[in-house]
């Protein structure tokens, strides 16, 4: 029977008899399930020279519902199953339905129930809870029949397919949105792009191009890489775009790329996607049919939304270069370096050891000769650092004129530190000494975090700085208890203070002429609860440094 003399009109589709599409479209694949062969052969041959939706068709067979399951958990895409009620049991088919849409978790492929005998037609109720999609009986399917039941059950798996691409897509969106690294960012965020537009167009994913352009040096030819790609394509991501074997594909991303604007042909589409005045990715669409002026502008209306989404991904990654960033030093800042030292330590390597380095009388410098001379010293320091240690190490700015240094055990030291600064900074045609304080500590395993590390390193700068210019002291565990004492010495002074445990004794002073008593001088004590007198030699100093002691002043 020739389908043309079906009185059934299929509005805005392709006739189901066309001559098959030049692009090689994949075959949509029915999985035909019978204990009868000849019902195989008779299905092989309705369908044989078939197209449904401007694509061929692939059959599958298998002869139980047992063949069936185990054809579904090898075999992928399959759009349509044909599959008899009554088999190996009279429920065999029902059966099978159960485990393909409970246990292999399969919602989109259509499922058309045939029987031979109607007093096996299944419930309405056990149609709707199992999503079959068609139900007739064998008698029923002359040709005509058939090649309209599969254009229904194909063309609902297709709406179903692209329904869960889209949804696939946008939430690739969101996520590469959130990313906190620009590139892995971009390139999800593209990939995500390609899979929204296949679900807006209704076409597969398959030979969507993303393209941007690379950082070139100089003035150099601006070239561009692929951002993301699918299917044959997938293996060009992060190569340059001239490398793809397709001359049109590439003549047309870059012709978005460079003129930043969409590029329009009837089977094809080039999008620009605006980042930002001079910054962009563009995205090529191939149809194997006219791209219809609804997609069109559907897609212009995606460019501008999507464009939006994109300058997020750009502006978390701005917000992690502050994050990691010192920007005045372009170095990494005290973030990043816990971060370093963290991954060391968990690497668990060669011995390490943190430096804590500090410019000697640098505020002096700079209010002296001018913040220009300052900002240019500690640039000279950081490259002395960077490239004066005798092996490979990791600079941070902590925060002023403070650097961090990590590295090998060998390396970062206090002779290999100073030698560094061995030669005068040459700073405006000027020759100019310069010293530094370090205060270094090894790093003795993962047992701690890298924030105790870095602790005790300003511990051993701290105390580097107090004996003069041009010290390095490293750090021990007699340092550590001496800063531990320290500390909660003055958490008790200050205690004491505001609980006014303080007192007085008044020494007198006398003439020695006359032995008469002329004045006091008065002299702070302090006694713990335990009845422990606190030397003041111990305690002013702490009270001196930590500025209690204008408090003290004050109430003396």
């Amino acid at each position: 029977m020739n389908v043309s003399d079906d009185p059934l009109v299929f509005l805005d589709e392709e006739d189901g008899t066309a001559e098959p599409s030049a692009d090689f479209s994949p075959p949509w694949r029915i999985l035909v399930v019978d204990d009868d062969a000849d019902v195989h052969e008779a299905t092989r041959f309705a369908l044989s020279g078939i197209h449904i939706l401007g694509r061929p068709l692939a059959l599958l067979h298998a002869m139980s519902g047992r063949e069936a399951l185990e054809a579904l958990r090898t075999e992928g895409n399959i759009a349509v199953i044909l599959l008899d009620v009554v088999m190996e049991s009279e429920d065999a088919g029902l059966k099978t339905i159960s485990t393909i849409r409970e246990k292999l978790n399969l919602r989109n492929v259509r499922i058309v129930l045939r029987t031979g005998q109607p007093g096996h037609a299944p419930e309405i109720d056990t149609i709707s809870r199992y999503d079959i999609n068609d139900y007739k009986t064998k008698s029923e399917l002359t040709r005509n029949k058939l090649y309209i039941t599969l254009t229904t059950a194909i063309r609902s798996y297709r709406q179903l397919v692209m329904l869960e691409h889209s949804r696939h897509g946008l939430e690739q969106i969101i996520s590469a949105s959130n990313q906190l690294i620009a590139e892995q960012g971009l390139q999800d965020f593209a990939e995500g792009v390609i899979t929204q537009i296949a679900g807006l167009l209704g076409v597969e994913p398959e030979g969507l191009v993303c393209a941007a352009a690379e950082d070139s040096p100089g003035d150099g030819p601006l070239e561009y890489r692929v951002i993301a790609a699918a299917g044959h394509f997938s293996h060009l991501i992060q190569r340059r775009l001239s490398e793809l074997d397709d001359p049109w594909i590439e003549s047309q991303l870059t012709g978005a790329l460079r003129d930043r604007h969409n590029l329009v042909h009837p089977r094809s589409m080039a999008l620009y996607f605006r980042k930002s005045e001079d910054q962009g990715f563009a995205a090529f669409i191939d149809s194997a049919k006219p791209i219809r002026e609804v997609d069109r502008e559907l897609l212009e209306v995606f460019c501008t939304n999507i464009a939006l989404c994109a300058k997020n991904v750009d502006l978390v990654a701005e917000l992690r270069r502050d994050a990691f960033v010192d920007r005045q030093m372009g170095l990494p800042n005290r973030t990043a370096l816990v971060c370093a030292l963290n991954a060391r330590l968990r690497a668990d390597g060669r011995p390490g050891a943190l430096a804590i380095v500090d410019v000697d009388q640098f505020a002096s410098a700079n209010d002296m000769l001018g913040h220009d001379y300052g900002d240019a010293l500690l640039r000279q320091t950081a490259r002395r650092l960077a490239s004066g240690l005798p092996g490979e190490v990791f600079v941070a700015r902590l925060a002023g004129d403070a650097f961090a240094v990590l590295g090998d055990d060998g390396v970062v030291n206090g002779p290999n530190i100073q030698a560094c600064f061995s030669e005068p900074f040459l700073i405006e045609e000027v020759r100019h000494p310069v010293s530094v304080c370090a205060g270094v500590v090894r790093l003795a395993g993962a047992h701690r975090s890298g924030i105790e590390y870095l602790k005790d390193s300003y511990l051993a700068l701290k105390r580097a700085k107090a004996q003069g210019l041009g010290q390095t002291v490293v750090y021990s565990r007699e340092l550590g208890a001496e800063a531990r004492e320290r500390a909660q010495l003055l958490r008790d002074l200050r205690l004491a203070f505001d609980q006014a445990r303080l007192f007085l004794v008044y020494q007198p002073q006398v003439d020695l002429r006359t032995g008469r008593v002329v004045g006091v001088e008065a002299l702070l004590r302090w006694m713990r609860d335990d009845s422990i007198e606190i030397s003041p030699n111990h305690f002013i100093p702490i009270a001196e440094q930590s500025g209690l002691i204008v408090g003290m002043g004050n109430w003396l």
